[in-house]
């Protein structure tokens, strides 16, 4: 049996947000959200949709040294 939903998504303004450490080595931020409203068959969600990166802060930063060391 298959079934599928069909609606639309709507992005609600100014509620992107990512954190603000990565921007002290210009990496790609760790988490980053965005809040939606799906809509379907006449009901509503109200969705918070956040994406964690896998590796931590500490880490990210090691791997960044590691990069400039090897372009020397």
């Amino acid at each position: 049996m298959v079934s599928s939903i069909s609606g639309q998504v709507h992005f609600l303004p100014r509620t992107y947000k990512e954190d603000q450490v990565y921007r002290v080595d210009d990496s790609e931020p760790c988490e980053r959200s965005e809040n939606i409203i799906f809509e379907a068959d006449g009901l509503k969600w109200h969705v918070k949709v956040t994406f964690n990166a896998k590796i931590g802060i500490a880490k990210r930063r090691a791997l960044l040294r590691r990069r400039k060391s090897w372009r020397l």
